[in-house]
Parts: structure tokens; C-alpha cells; sequence
């Protein structure tokens, strides 16, 4: 069995690098036979709002999918094609080329969004109308399909036609161990660090208004940093918020946590499985200051607690968890 690994775009804002780099670690780790297949690549405009440029992500995928096509006498009957970012137009050309040609390719890949979440940006732009019929075309040619949360298959499962077996919940792979190591110690500063997108669905507007009662709330989207610096913020941040109307995961959140930073997150969510209970707001009842006050005076011991809490993400863990079902 081959693996036919097919990459998101590089963007260094994001973590499609990192991702490609764990896969392969673990994959030569477990022995397991792989091949990258790439697209092509322009410069990328990205903005506040939006985490990918909408033409270069097609240009790539497409190209990408072109590529994998000319290797198609190479791939063997129970290879997979694995993609890493499952919302992926075009895709049903493997399953139109499987039928003709009888080839038993098995189809799987990670679920990161889609038009069936009303926060959806596919959704708040109307996509919905043509996205839907597509979204259950492509999950229903995949054998597996990877989520981060169980709110996120839930989500998936109640807003589209797909068998909940082939929904696998596995986590969201991130390097742990090295942000613990690299900035889980470094010396603590009085602010509160803000990693969302400036959007409605992260909260946005409540930070705003918490910012202007509170200066020492850091907007990352403020000013570009390369990871390394954005890494360091974190690492010097006392608090990570994250007032989010949706969340399928926390990236942010769990990185944040990772560097030694207390979660100030609302008691919904995915976060009621990303955070302990004891970082989590009453969206409802409770203050949101309030509980940044109380993450401003935690304990070296909270943030050890809170960095062991969200070592079950460690990429080698999370990408097994894949694994294990090929």
C-alpha cells in the first residue's frame, strides 16, 4: 500500500508546512510507503479576514489533482489518496476515473470546514446553494473522514448526508512538545493575546470592546509576524481569549495553551472538549473580564496543568490515530 499525500497550499501564515513535515515524520516512522503530490503555487494575498487567497488555493488544488492524475498507472489497487484539506472542488474526478478504469483507490482525507457550518465563509457568502450537493458528493467517496472534535462531526453529520461511521474523530496534529519546550517557560508579561480572525465568528467585536476597557489585549492580526514571533508572543502572554460564536477546534487556543498561557474561552463549543471546565465562561451569566482577571493571577502549576491537558495533540499521537485507520 501507497499513500498518495496531497498537501495544502504552503502558506506560512498557516500551518500547511508543519503539517506536511509531521505526516512525513510519522509515515517514515511507521514504515509507511508515501508519495507527495504538489500543485502549483503563486504569491498568496492574505488579509485579516480571510486565512487563504481563493484563486491560488484552486490554482494549487487543481494542478495538484492534474499532477496525481499523470501518476494514476502507478497508483494500485488499495492505495489512498490522502487529502489534507478534504473541501477540495475537483475531486470527484478519482472516483469518475476509479469507476471507468476499475481501480480500487481508497479516498481519504481531513475535514477542516465547510458550507454546512452557518459561519462558514462559504456560508455567509451565499455557497451554500451550490456547496451543498458538492460537499456530499465528495464525503460520500471518501472511505474516512478526519475531524478534529466530535462537535465537529456532529456538525458535519446533522447538516449532511454522509454515514457517521466514515467521520473519524482523531484530534488536529500540532508539535506539542516543542512549543512546550521553546516557550512554555518564558518569562510572563501582563497581557491578554487575541489570535482569531478579525470576524463576527471569533469574537472580534467583544474583543474590541474589551480592548478599550482593557489596553493590554494584543490583536496578533494587528501587525504581520512570522511564526517564530507569533510563537514568542504566546509564549510571553499570560492569557489567550478566544470569545468565539463557533470553534470546531482552537488552534490558537490549544497553542496558546501549549506556551504556558490560561485559556479565557466560552462554556460551547468544541471548547468543552479543547479547555478544562475551569477556564470556561457562562456565555450567558457570566463575565468574560471576570475570568481573564482570574487567568491574570494564575499559578505556574495552572499552566503546567493546562500545558499536560493538551498533550493528546502532539502530531505523532494525532497522525496514528489516522493511521490506524488506513
Amino acid at each position: 500500500m501507497t499513500v498518495w499525500l496531497m498537501p495544502m497550499e504552503p502558506i506560512e501564515q498557516r500551518y500547511s508546512k508543519q503539517w506536511l513535515k509531521y505526516f512525513e515524520l510519522v509515515f517514515k516512522e511507521n514504515t509507511i510507503n508515501y508519495n507527495v503530490i504538489s500543485g502549483e503555487s503563486i504569491q498568496s494575498n492574505l488579509s485579516s479576514k480571510f486565512f487563504l487567497d481563493p484563486v491560488n488555493t484552486n490554482i494549487w488544488k487543481l494542478t495538484q489533482l492534474s499532477n496525481l492524475l499523470k501518476n494514476y498507472n502507478n497508483i494500485q489497487n488499495n492505495d489512498i489518496v490522502f487529502f489534507m484539506d478534504l473541501w477540495n472542488p475537483g475531486l470527484e474526478v478519482l472516483p469518475y476515473t476509479k469507476a471507468l478504469l476499475n481501480k480500487n483507490i481508497r479516498i481519504m482525507g481531513y475535514l477542516h470546514a465547510g458550507s454546512y457550518d452557518s459561519w462558514d465563509l462559504t456560508n455567509q457568502t451565499g455557497m451554500t446553494v451550490w456547496a451543498k450537493g458538492l460537499e456530499e458528493s465528495w464525503l460520500s467517496c471518501c472511505e474516512k473522514i478526519f475531524v478534529a472534535t466530535q462537535f465537529h462531526k456532529d456538525l458535519v453529520t446533522q447538516q449532511r448526508l454522509v454515514p457517521k461511521v466514515s467521520v473519524k474523530v482523531v484530534g488536529f496534529p500540532l508539535d506539542i512538545n516543542s512549543l512546550v519546550s521553546k516557550y512554555a517557560n518564558c518569562t510572563k508579561e501582563n497581557f491578554v493575546v487575541f489570535t482569531g480572525r478579525k470576524s463576527v465568528e471569533k469574537g472580534y467585536q467583544k474583543v474590541l470592546k474589551l480592548k478599550k476597557q482593557n489596553n493590554n489585549i494584543v490583536i496578533t492580526l494587528d501587525q504581520e509576524r512570522t511564526k517564530e514571533q507569533y510563537y514568542n508572543l504566546l509564549g510571553k502572554a499570560k492569557v489567550v481569549l478566544a470569545p468565539s460564536e463557533q470553534e470546531t477546534f482552537g488552534i490558537g487556543v490549544v497553542e496558546g495553551m501549549a506556551c504556558g498561557c490560561i485559556p479565557v474561552v466560552p462554556d460551547k463549543l468544541s471548547f468543552k472538549e479543547t479547555v478544562p471546565s475551569k477556564w470556561r465562561y457562562d456565555p450567558i451569566k457570566e463575565n468574560i473580564q471576570d475570568y481573564i482577571n482570574k487567568a491574570m493571577i494564575s499559578t505556574r502549576d495552572d499552566r503546567i496543568n493546562i500545558q499536560k491537558y493538551v498533550e493528546r495533540f502532539q502530531y505523532q499521537t494525532v497522525i496514528n490515530n489516522i493511521c490506524m485507520e488506513f
